[in-house]
């Protein structure tokens, strides 16, 4: 059935309705390295792959849970944006990818140019 009409509009730019506006599946990767568990010092690396046109674009929060001892539960939350190397910033070669949105430049996102 889905959401009527009239409030499709009052949306905006969620179209999943989750209060985000959520980078494409594809944008972006993150995985675990190694193992998926922490080692003996509770400390694991997890490993964020993105095209370098999405630098600065993309803003995430990693959210980490740990089963403890007697069934409790540990979280923990890393906000960041994805970052642009400083070589790239700070060099003097033509403008790096991340330039120009990789979401369109309209002020609408369900307008793709």
């Amino acid at each position: 059935s889905g959401p009527k009409p009239s409030l499709l509009k009052d949306r905006g730019e969620d179209m999943n309705w989750n209060g985000d506006i959520d980078p494409r599946k594809a944008d972006v990767a993150v995985k675990m390295v190694g193992s998926s568990k922490t080692d003996a010092n509770g400390l694991a690396i997890v490993q964020i792959e993105y095209g370098r046109n999405l630098a600065t674009w993309v803003d995430f929060v990693i959210t980490v849970t740990a089963s403890g001892v007697l069934g409790t539960e540990v979280r923990a939350k890393y906000p960041g944006t994805l970052p642009a190397a400083a070589d790239v910033i700070s060099s003097k070669a033509p403008s790096p990818a991340f330039v120009v949105s990789p979401y369109g430049t309209q002020p609408v996102c369900t307008d793709p140019d």
